[in-house]
Formats: structure tokens, sequence, C-alpha cells
């Protein structure tokens, strides 16, 4: 029962966010990562973890092929941009 459950779902997450449910997962994994390379000091290597990364080299390859940008680079300019003039 459960098995048609989760299918159930993974079509409904297809059907109306055009996503499977690893991609949903990846999305707000590195909207978490993001939000944490922008609001704190961590180190990003340790970012990468909490948002379920064993693997750095793997996160900042993800992070710069869904966002066309370097986790360093957009610590950079995230601050840069927040900050008033």
């Amino acid at each position: 029962m459960l098995f048609y459950f989760s299918v159930y779902h993974s079509q409904l997450l297809k059907k109306y966010r055009g996503l499977s449910f690893r991609d949903y997962v990846q999305e707000l994994r590195m909207e978490q990562a993001r939000h944490y390379l922008s609001e704190t000091n961590m180190p990003i290597r340790q970012i990468a973890l909490p948002c379920g990364y064993e693997n750095t080299n793997f996160f900042y390859h993800l992070f710069h092929r869904t966002f066309g940008i370097h986790p360093m680079d957009y610590r950079m300019s995230s601050r840069y941009d927040s900050d008033p003039i």
C-alpha cells in the first residue's frame, strides 16, 4: 500500500511541478545551500553535508550546474548585493 502511495505522490509532483521526486529534493537542497551561503559564514565544505551531500566535489559541481555560478562566487555576490549603498 505504501508503494502505491509514493508512486501516486510522485505522479502528482511530476504533473503539477514538472519534476521527478529526486529533482524536487535536489531543488530543495540547492535552495538550502543558497541560504547557507548568503546567510552564514560556514565554510563551503561544511555546507555540503547538512544539504545532503557527503561528496564536496559533487556539491560544487551540482551547485554550479544548477545556478551557473560557483558557490564562493555566489556567496560573494549575494553579500555584495545585500549591502546598502
